[in-house]
């Protein structure tokens, strides 16, 4: 075989070989994948449940989160919890028990979305009894999250007169002007609420009698 006939030969190998290095580094990337379980997103304050998908068995690679408060295997194989840090995202990194990277994925941290406020057992925007005396700030079924919300203080108007006090508690005050209102009165409430996420938010409500 000549020069140019060898040269030829190279010529065609070398796009195949390149396509099956590149192919199969390819392959082994796209073998993980990083899925939420629970929740569409990563959220701040609470333990958020990731899966790997993969065909490989756990005990052939490993697992971290370095920017995370806690990170955790969950209950069932190919899951973990996840506690987020202070960043704006959390990085999932799977590597080889050699520590050769195999996969990474950024999972953006989202605050909590805003809480809806309660009193007693009902949702803000429909009727209640003066007797329920507790505010809650919490999730509605529909959206499918838990999160805690302590209600820091709270300002009830209802018509000319104003109630203000710290706590989930109405206050005695408040308690006996809303049993001495005859009639259908709606009185509005301002609340501070502290999340999970560390966050004070201002929550309104409307509650009618």
């Amino acid at each position: 075989m000549n020069i140019n006939t060898n040269h030829s030969v190279i010529k065609g190998i070398l796009p195949i070989l390149f396509f099956t290095i590149a192919f199969s580094a390819f392959s082994q990337e796209s073998d993980f994948n990083v899925s939420m379980l629970e929740h569409q997103a990563v959220y701040r304050g609470l333990i958020n449940q990731i899966e790997i998908n993969t065909t490989e068995d756990t005990s052939s690679f490993i697992v971290r989160c370095p920017n995370c408060i806690t990170f955790e295997k969950g209950s069932e194989m190919y899951t973990y919890n996840v506690h987020p840090g202070k960043g704006k995202y959390v990085e999932i990194l799977i590597t080889r028990k050699d520590s050769t990277m195999i996969h990474s994925h950024k999972i953006p941290v989202l605050y909590l979305p805003d809480p809806v406020l309660f009193y007693g057992a009902v949702k803000s925007g429909n009727k209640c009894t003066p007797e329920a005396a507790v505010f809650f700030a919490k999730y509605p079924p529909q959206m499918n999250l838990t999160a805690e919300f302590e209600v820091v203080k709270w300002n009830v108007s209802i018509g000319n007169e104003s109630f203000a006090g710290e706590g989930k508690t109405l206050s005695k005050e408040a308690q006996e002007h809303l049993k001495s209102i005859e009639g259908n009165v709606t009185f509005s409430v301002l609340a501070i609420v502290k999340g999970q996420d560390g966050i004070n938010r201002k929550i309104g409500g409307a509650f009618s009698l």
